[in-house]
């Protein structure tokens, strides 16, 4: 397996190569940003777009991400990330790792649905929940007293 960053003159010609792996990975959030969005944050190098393919050339993975600057510190945050057997692509997690090193980030996040609380330190090991996202939405259109 081959692991790389799609860069915006590549991402030009093989968008729509991505589009149904990358709806995937985004229909388990809560809507916060588009599909078009991250394109353009792609294409102004303000996220990144990791491809893992076989031996073949066969597209198996995406993963999405983009640094989160915090006031004292910053991170790499996995926004999404879809693919077939997933096991044998987790070594993408150290090329994302050794990546946020070389930028200065400190951690790498990843906020997901509660499954990856229980896969993901086993496939990754250093990864600890420490706290659980969780979301309401308020009613539209209502003045809470």
């Amino acid at each position: 397996m081959k692991t790389r960053i799609v860069m915006p003159d590549e991402l030009v010609l093989t968008w729509n190569e991505y589009v149904p792996l990358l709806e995937k990975a985004l229909k388990h959030g809560c809507g916060e940003t588009k599909l078009s969005e991250y394109l353009r944050r792609l294409m102004a190098l303000e996220a990144q777009l990791w491809i893992v393919v076989d031996e073949q050339e066969k597209l198996v993975g995406v993963c999405l991400t983009q640094f989160l600057n915090y006031s004292t510190h910053k991170t790499v945050h996995i926004v999404g990330l879809a693919g077939t057997d997933w096991p044998k692509w987790a070594h993408l997690h150290k090329h994302i790792e050794n990546f946020g090193i070389k930028a200065g980030a400190v951690a790498v996040e990843q906020w997901g649905r509660p499954g990856w609380a229980k896969v993901l330190p086993k496939m990754v090991p250093g990864y600890k929940p420490v706290y659980q996202v969780m979301r309401k939405e308020l009613p539209q259109g209502v003045t809470r007293s």
